[in-house]
């Protein structure tokens, strides 16, 4: 029989059959998170083609039918998942970690103090000084004048507090206070910067550290169909947990200190937002991104 030559393979293997393989068997990629990569021995067509064709081979022993029992797998072990966490500390993707970092939790602690500076309409400072007036009209109510004397001085209060002076009065705040902000943000992510840079020096021992705990998490085994889900959840969850032990309280106690120096003092009557532990779960996913696509 005349053996098929490299072409016929890439036609009768396509990337969408390998594609709807890979949905049969692990489920919906978009849902699951899965990511596989063929890239056969030498990265052209011909040889990618001829690893789709293994790969199929491969799957096709694991052949089952929708009412028969699920496929169980051996979970990854610990030196595995090191590996993959691993990835975090390489030097080249360094800076890319960190700008997620900086990302995700100077927006958190920063964007507040933006908002108190909105002078738009409808923003928090206009609005701030537009609830003076109001306050301030509610206890004219409240002094129990006679008609004549409450009318005239409701209509003096309002005529001093309209929109054009209570505009002009929140643009002079603005125009005061934004210094103090943007030099605030910038000590802000030094704080960040700095708390981070110490839970990430020597990484391979940490990647361990956590490796671990996602290993005793999984278990031994798993379907082969919630595997990518699992794993990926597993994943998020002990970076989650291992950098919000590390780094939360520090960073809270630094960021809680910066404002109550004296340049910073009242620039916000609430303080810095609280580090809610759902950031850190929005970076662990930032992290699980660069594991997937580069480990």
């Amino acid at each position: 029989m005349r053996e098929p030559q490299s072409d016929e393979i890439a036609v009768a293997i396509t990337r969408a059959d390998v594609e709807q393989e890979i949905t049969r068997l692990f489920g919906d990629r978009s849902q699951t998170g899965l990511v596989i990569r063929v890239h056969g021995e030498d990265g052209t067509d011909a040889t990618r083609s001829e690893a789709f064709q293994e790969l199929l081979d491969s799957l096709s022993m694991y052949d089952f039918h929708e009412n028969s029992e699920e496929i169980r797998v051996l979970s990854p072990d610990v030196e595995t998942i090191a590996s993959a966490l691993a990835v975090l500390g390489l030097p080249r993707l360094k800076p890319q970690v960190f700008e997620r970092i900086l990302l995700t939790f100077g927006k958190h602690i920063v964007d507040p103090l933006g908002r108190i500076l909105d002078t738009t309409p409808g923003g928090q400072l206009l609005a701030n000084i537009a609830s003076i007036r109001d306050n301030l009209l509610a206890w004219i109510g409240r002094l129990k004048l006679t008609h004549e004397t409450q009318d005239k001085l409701t209509r003096d209060v309002q005529a001093l507090f309209n929109d054009e002076y209570m505009a002009e009065l929140a643009e002079n705040e603005e125009k005061v206070q934004r210094p103090r902000v943007a030099e605030m943000a910038k000590e802000v992510l030094h704080l960040i910067g700095t708390t981070f840079d110490q839970a990430f020096r020597n990484w391979p021992s940490h990647a361990e550290t956590i490796a671990d705990s996602v290993a005793r998490r999984m278990g031994n085994n798993m379907t082969l169909r919630e595997s990518p889900i699992v794993i990926r959840e597993r994943i998020i969850e002990a970076l989650e947990e291992y950098l919000w032990i590390e780094t939360s309280m520090e960073l809270s106690g630094a960021v809680q200190q910066l404002f109550q120096q004296q340049s910073y003092r009242g620039l916000t009557a609430d303080g810095p937002p609280d580090l809610q532990r759902s950031v850190y779960r929005k970076f662990a996913e930032s992290c699980w991104e660069i594991i997937a696509e580069h480990g």
